[in-house]
């Protein structure tokens, strides 16, 4: 089920009760998602094409090795140090997907988009984008391929030689933003959106335990007013879960709860 207003996240229970009583939503760091794959695939794609720019220059001046070994620099510092100021969180446009249950978590919170979008201006959120995400990557070596050419033109027509490192700045900025959109086509069912937040370093970093790892995460407020109603993943007992969530909304929504709804997804002991 779909709805163009609508998006959901999927979470366990523990995770609704804390978005819920906190009013934030826990952003991953995105090193440590399941497809950093993807995230670190723009900048293997800038690498190669790169190398191709080098070999196509053949014999290369003395402004040319500045450009290369300036761009080098900036791209060595960015990459891993910038992804760990890199935060992201995930919604689907399907509501009441069993492979988003058994993939994510029992609870889903569906929010009104544009609501949600609002209010994370509304919180000062500067450094959030929401988009969705692209499984298509084919255009994305172009695309690059150009940002890249754009830039030498730029750097030779300068005067500076120390230019490269002010021209980087605008490509850094592009592949960061391309890259936290970026999904395996194999997920394109998913119809993933995401909200891309870069830190600024003030915000507190917290951790969730896992068996093998601490993940850090940040947290993002929004306002409670972008909720539109919860869902409930397949479940042994939906009567009765369904009755505890709505004793739960009741408390932190006295007058106007969201509704609650019973998956129709048939439970199965994953």
């Amino acid at each position: 089920m779909g709805n163009a207003d609508l998006i959901c996240h999927y979470t366990s229970m523990e995770g609704f009760k804390s978005i819920i009583q906190s009013k934030k939503i826990w952003a991953t760091n995105v090193l440590f998602l399941n497809d950093t794959k993807e995230y670190l695939h723009a900048f293997d794609v800038f690498q190669a094409e790169v190398e191709k720019l080098k070999i196509e220059l053949k014999n290369l001046s003395e402004k040319d090795t500045l450009f290369f070994s300036g761009l080098a620099q900036c791209m060595d510092e960015m990459d891993y140090i910038g992804a760990e100021q890199h935060y992201v969180t995930s919604f689907s446009k399907n509501i009441d997907q069993l492979s988003q249950w058994r993939a994510y978590g029992s609870i889903g919170i569906v929010f009104n988009k544009a609501l949600f979008e609002n209010s994370l201006n509304t919180h000062n959120q500067l450094y959030c984008r929401m988009k969705p995400c692209r499984y298509d990557t084919e255009g994305l070596q172009e695309m690059i391929t150009a940002k890249i050419r754009k830039l030498y033109t730029d750097y030779l027509n300068s005067s500076n030689h120390d230019a490269i490192y002010r021209l980087a700045t605008d490509l850094q900025i592009y592949l960061y933003n391309r890259a936290a959109f970026l999904k395996d086509k194999g997920f394109h069912e998913e119809r993933e959106y995401r909200v891309s937040y870069a830190s600024t370093g003030d915000e507190e970093v917290k951790f969730r335990a896992t068996d093998s790892c601490l993940v850090p995460y940040v947290e993002i407020a929004f306002d409670q007013h972008a909720i539109d109603s919860i869902y409930i993943g397949p479940s042994v007992e939906p009567k009765r879960a369904e009755k505890s969530i709505e004793l739960f909304l009741y408390e932190h929504f006295p007058d106007n709860p969201p509704k609650v709804h019973k998956s129709q997804c048939t439970y199965r002991n994953w």
